[in-house]
């Protein structure tokens, strides 16, 4: 045991993740009766922390029913025009009246794995100068 890894009190840091914490908490709640304020307590866990709901399914895609109709547009769009980044998208959604922010746009444009092929540029270099360098 080294100086870095001495965390509180002199005991070792774990690597626990939220996750776990939250599902021990949760287990210590309904398993032995205790409340949510002493099972956070005795785990030095934040009860915010264990009432968090996340709202993205596992794979990180969103599940909002809200979201299937903006993807399908988008989709869409992107299989008409496929030179399309998600910016030019998002200002043809504008156009057919769904408005939806950009930044969730970009999310939804990469879960849907829409990104546009890269393009090798080529250069030109000429192999004889027609006047010599000076």
């Amino acid at each position: 045991m080294n100086a870095l890894s001495v965390g509180f009190h002199g005991l070792e840091k774990s690597s626990v993740t939220p996750g776990a914490k939250r599902e021990v908490a949760a287990y210590l709640c309904t398993g032995h009766g205790v409340s949510q304020r002493r099972a956070c307590a005795v785990f030095q866990v934040d009860r915010s922390g264990v009432q968090y709901q996340s709202t993205r399914a596992p794979e990180h895609q969103s599940t909002r029913p809200d979201d299937w109709d903006v993807r399908e547009a988008t989709k869409k769009i992107a299989n008409e025009r496929r030179r399309f980044g998600y910016r030019r998208i998002h200002i043809m959604l504008v156009r057919q009246g769904i408005v939806v922010n950009q930044k969730k746009l970009r999310r939804l444009y990469a879960e849907e794995k829409l990104q546009v092929a890269q393009t090798a540029l080529s250069f030109n270099i000429p192999m004889f100068r027609s006047h010599p360098l000076e």
